[in-house]
């Protein structure tokens, strides 16, 4: 019995150990590239000057006053199932509204829980954009492609 006591502490002295290995997971971003069709109507990147984008929610600035933004990381939070973003331009304001889904992701005990997401829709009202592609509608660290393609008129 007394053998059985010392076996059963042993187990459980390991068991609660906190040095277990962790890599801290890194924020999460969904990334925006902007596009126009050239002379041949090929999507190409196209350069936004002086370019803001925000979260209209949040009032968050993820890139202010960009001299050529052709690309841009925005965080989507957790807990909402829409976000709406400000890409301001040539003194204009577009807005693109997203709709996703938040899944938390057990990472280890050491490390906890990390959210990603799940791109639904996104559009805009804007006269200048002529649409909103989803391209990847995972957003989370394993896929560093853009989610989205905003294509100007």
């Amino acid at each position: 019995m007394r053998k059985a006591f010392i076996f059963l502490l042993i187990v459980v002295a390991a068991a609660c150990s906190k040095e277990e290995f962790c890599i801290q997971p890194s924020a999460v971003a969904m990334t925006m590239n902007f596009k126009t069709y050239d002379s041949t109507l090929t999507l190409v990147d196209t350069p936004l000057v002086e370019a803001t984008v925000f979260n209209l929610d949040t009032a968050y600035f993820f890139v202010d006053n960009a001299l050529s933004l052709t690309r841009a990381s925005v965080a989507l939070k957790k807990g909402q199932n829409a976000q709406t973003y400000v890409i301001r331009h040539s003194n204009e304001n577009d807005t693109v509204l997203i709709r996703y889904q938040s899944d938390t992701n057990f990472i280890s005990n050491g490390c906890g829980y990390q959210t990603y997401f799940t791109l639904e829709n996104a559009t805009s009202a804007s006269d200048r954009i002529d649409s909103v592609n989803i391209t990847s509608e995972r957003v989370d660290n394993i896929n560093t492609n853009p989610h989205l393609e905003i294509i100007y008129k």
